[in-house]
């Protein structure tokens, strides 16, 4: 947990209208922190629930707590010692990421009003929670059977949907979802890999497949994508990537329809495609996935002009 051991203690406090409340901790817990404010005033975060050391964890139970007109309520585990926060929405729904009982496997979780609910994984033993929507649909990554590898989930309705990966990369992970369900993140050509020339940042929305945003980006312009951090409501994403091999932050903002210019650009870009994509475009009247997969990315490439739009920090 951020912070800990400390020697001192951490509160959670609200900051308004220029005065900082106390919002306290959980039960007898000496620390608290609070991580995410919504609309409504309503807060959450983590807290001690007491100052004795868990025998498996060797610090004490940790435990999410939703804040409410000055109230700390908590929110429980499922089963294990250590739960931690990764959202709030508008609604007051709180998400994060709790370890089970024994402390080796961690769930995903969604509480809201007293409910909470595992979100659970695509069938392996680990999965955690990045992001949610004011309608409750949260994503994240879950292990696929065996645990060797995970995928990017959408939850909602209380089912767990796995979106794939980027062609035949093994794991990816989704870090954001914005009102209209439009979802990004990373696939990963290596599992675990922090190196961004092995991740690739992609799109996905209303049940198509997942896009590769680099699918945009113009032949020789040495801009690679490998995170698509986060979408807010607009369309517009942010990015972590490279440029001629140095770290870049980027800024992908939707455009409307090509003008003659455009189209121009990325008849030219598709020229390099993989042979893959060439075919899938000579079978116009498949219904497969892979030309799903292209007829999406035709779509996208209307909507995002990279070669236009994306910022890249200047040295």
């Amino acid at each position: 947990l951020i912070g800990l051991p400390s020697p001192t203690q951490y509160r959670a406090v609200l900051w308004q209208n220029g005065k900082v409340r106390d919002l306290g901790t959980l039960g007898d817990g000496p620390d608290s922190f609070a991580l995410f404010v919504n609309e409504r005033g309503q807060a959450d975060g983590m807290s001690y629930t007491s100052s004795v050391p868990d025998p498996v964890t060797g610090i004490p139970p940790i435990h999410a707590f939703f804040w409410e007109r000055g109230r700390m309520i908590d929110v429980p585990s499922l089963g294990g010692a250590m739960v931690g926060v990764s959202g709030l929405n508008n609604k007051g729904r709180v998400i994060g990421n709790s370890s089970l009982v024994g402390e080796v496997a961690s769930h995903p979780f969604s509480w809201q009003a007293g409910v909470l609910a595992d979100i659970g994984t695509l069938g392996g033993d680990s999965g955690s929670a990045t992001w949610l929507n004011d309608a409750g649909q949260v994503v994240g990554s879950a292990d696929l059977p065996g645990s060797q590898t995970h995928h990017a989930y959408l939850w909602q309705n209380g089912v767990i949907n796995d979106l794939g990966t980027v062609g035949t990369d093994p794991c990816s992970r989704a870090d954001s979802i914005n009102s209209q369900g439009q979802i990004v993140g990373e696939s990963a050509k290596v599992c675990g890999t922090n190196d961004r020339n092995n991740l690739a940042a992609f799109l996905q929305e209303n049940g198509e497949p997942m896009i590769d945003l680099n699918s945009f980006v113009p032949i020789g312009s040495g801009i690679h994508l490998g995170d698509g951090v986060f979408i807010n409501d607009q369309g517009e994403i942010a990015v972590e990537g490279s440029l001629n091999g140095a770290d870049r932050i980027f800024l992908l903002v939707p455009d409307g329809d090509c003008d003659d210019a455009c189209e121009s650009k990325i008849a030219e870009s598709q020229r390099h495609i993989s042979p893959v994509h060439d075919e899938v475009r000579m079978r116009p009247g498949s219904d497969s996935p892979a030309n799903r997969v292209h007829e999406f990315r035709e779509r996208l490439m209307h909507r995002y002009h990279i070669q236009r739009h994306v910022g890249a920090q200047s040295d």
